[in-house]
């Protein structure tokens, strides 16, 4: 008997068990009923092993949940626990098996559509419809089921498999993910993704594309959201349908116990048949875990794509690369996307009710036809760059609070990473919406040494954000010295200024820059040293200086602090951030406010250039809003285009 074959049966086995099939000749059912008020922000968290889970969006403020637990008989009910109970705003429903036995629990759920919805189990046949709060769901083996998800959307399941349907255009981006199974999706036309596809088998583009493994990039519409399908052994298809059609509403059990799922067969199609396996699960024991209140449901890719993804300031006719790793895709990728923050000079406020006639786009002085316009509130992937060098000892318990308080004001969905640097950086911890890990790593930072802040620059760029979709951004924190402009090459980056400012314009990431000036902190106070003031003489220790005073500029100022300064200042301006400078670290927390109001409200333009010559040449970009000289627009300032 092959590996394979032993999988499958390993599989079919757990599918007969939590459907119920095998249980004793008398089989017990328990059943429960339970209603909450629910107010908008409440999130429904869910931990369910064995049996089904699924959930109905609705219009109301009630949450109805109606929980069948079955088991072989009387006596094997009372090794079931369910729980099911709010605390603060979250509402949580979780099922203990103390002596499986094949007991299983099905939860029928109606909820209203506006709640975020959080679910784990080990091999729980998933569905969930008609939701517009954010959705995560992860499982071992399950199922998953999703159709008409408003908002930003993670399945992942290690060997299950997933389908995802909808007829509605999602504010957020849509990541679907497995190790071993099968991953289907069914869109609409009309509807805009920007889509990236990836499979270790059969992968199939609307009947008209298909790879027997690689990925592939296409856009479905005028673009949008990311739509992210990833198998890393299966097999990966997607379809776009006038309509959707009927979802037969079925108990997860599979047909004749050959694998054959049926549930969103369109009318007069062959089911799919998924084949993937789980060596070992069926002899475990169920697996428990307390979901925290933020829990990370989330699963990033388990590597890089098979050729680099296609960015937002891609430009050309369509093309197709081969790779060592399979065959990668391109097509469609002759788009300019512009990420754009609008705000009013009189109250310094963001503006966010703009329509698409309200811009103009001009490239090199030339006026662009602007085909996409996207509003959206999709949640952010932000990485934290923080200097903990030397010029910042004596500070770190302001910066290490003003950004715990940061990280709480960003919005639950949106993703954080931490890194820090000093002479050297390093990623102390990946994206995550894990509140509680984001605060316990930030109380473990710890300042010294020297500052080559260009390399944590470009391993940022190049590293730390490699892969990640949707919008993104880097918010940095330094006081800006990066010890290659006092000629400390020993502590300093290897990386120069203009290269790393080279690689900045070729991104689409947003760079927001916090300057906390040191040299006004400590070089421009009275000198009660000779030389300078302790914590100048002491900086310059740090960082090399052997003691030495820094040359001063004519009124009295540092001039690589001035140098610093620009450069922060060119760089946020260059991807269409910000630069703020607090004058000093007790304001710092102010400035990261500023900064997480601002990645609230970001519109997207999207249009084809006008000179498609490939020539390598830079292009200028500029917005403007015709009309309205009091609004302040911010976006990248061009980028280079590809050369052939």
């Amino acid at each position: 008997m092959t590996q394979g074959t032993v999988s499958r049966l390993l599989v079919l086995i757990l599918l007969i068990l939590s459907s119920g099939i095998g249980l004793g000749a008398n089989p017990a059912e328990r059943n429960e009923e339970r209603r909450f008020p629910i107010d908008s922000g409440d999130t429904l968290v869910i931990e369910n092993d064995y049996g089904r889970v699924r959930i109905e969006g609705n219009n109301r403020t009630e949450l109805h949940i109606t929980a069948r637990t079955i088991a072989g008989d009387a006596a094997q009910l009372d090794s079931v626990t369910l729980v099911m109970a709010r605390a603060g705003n979250k509402i949580f429903i979780r099922s203990y098996f103390h002596d499986y036995r094949a007991e299983s629990v099905y939860l029928e759920i109606s909820a209203p559509s506006f709640m975020n919805v959080l679910i784990w189990g080990a091999n729980p046949a998933v569905e969930i419809t008609g939701m517009e709060g954010y959705v995560r769901a992860q499982s071992l083996t399950g199922l998953i089921t999703a159709e008409n998800l408003y908002s930003s959307s993670s399945l992942a399941t290690e060997t299950g498999s997933i389908q995802y349907r909808s007829s509605i255009q999602p504010g957020g981006d849509i990541r679907l993910e497995t190790q071993e199974g099968d991953i289907q999706t069914i869109v609409t036309e009309g509807l805009n993704f920007r889509s990236w596809l990836r499979a270790g088998e059969r992968l199939l583009w609307n009947d008209q594309v298909e790879l027997t493994s690689g990925s592939l990039e296409k856009q479905i519409g005028i673009g949008g959201p990311l739509l992210y399908a990833a198998s890393a052994q299966g097999n990966v298809t997607l379809h776009i349908q006038p309509d959707l059609p009927a979802l037969s509403r079925i108990d997860p059990v599979f047909d004749d116990l050959k694998g054959t799922d049926r549930s969103s067969t369109p009318p007069g199609e062959e089911p799919t048949i998924y084949t993937s396996g789980a060596e070992g699960t069926g002899s475990e024991a169920p697996i428990q875990q307390e979901v925290s209140s933020d829990s990370d449901l989330t699963t990033e890719p388990s590597s890089s794509p098979v050729d680099a993804p296609v960015t937002s300031d891609s430009i050309g006719n369509d093309e197709s690369t081969v790779t060592n790793s399979g065959y990668a895709l391109r097509v469609n990728v002759d788009w300019i996307y512009l990420n754009v923050s609008v705000r009013d000079s009189y109250n310094n406020r963001a503006v966010d009710n703009l329509r698409q006639e309200d811009f103009r786009v001009l490239e090199d002085g030339v006026e662009q036809r602007i085909d996409k316009f996207i509003t959206t509130e999709a949640p952010f992937s932000l990485l934290l760059l923080l200097d903990v060098s030397g010029s910042t000892q004596g500070q770190m318990d302001l910066i290490q609070d003003a950004s715990i308080e940061f990280t709480r004001l960003m919005k639950p969905a949106d993703r954080i990473a931490i890194a820090a640097f000093n002479s050297e950086s390093r990623l102390l911890q990946d994206f995550t919406n894990d509140r509680q890990r984001l605060e316990s790593t930030l109380r473990t930072i710890r300042s010294g040494g020297g500052t080559a802040f260009y390399d944590a620059m470009e391993r940022s760029i190049n590293e730390y954000m490699n892969g990640v979709e949707g919008r993104k951004a880097i918010v940095v924190f330094t006081d800006g010295i990066d010890n290659r402009l006092t000629h400390d090459y020993s502590s300093g980056s290897r990386t120069s200024y203009p290269e790393l400012f080279r690689q900045i314009q070729e991104i689409d990431t947003l760079i927001y820059t916090i300057f906390v000036d040191t040299e006004s902190r400590f070089g421009r106070t009275a000198s009660r040293f000779p030389g300078g003031t302790l914590g100048e003489i002491l900086g310059d220790i740090i960082r090399g200086g052997g003691g030495q005073r820094r040359p001063q500029g004519p009124w009295g100022s540092d001039p690589a602090y001035e140098e610093a300064r620009r450069q922060l200042e060119e760089i946020a301006e260059q991807t269409g951030g910000r630069m703020y400078s607090p004058t000093r670290f007790e304001d710092l927390g102010t400035s990261y406010a500023e900064i997480a109001r601002d990645l609230r409200t970001q519109y997207t333009l999207g249009y084809h250039s006008s000179n498609p010559t490939p020539d390598g040449e830079w292009r200028a970009v500029e917005v403007q809003i015709p009309g309205k000289p009091e609004y302040l627009v911010r976006t990248r300032k061009g980028y280079y285009a590809p050369r052939r």
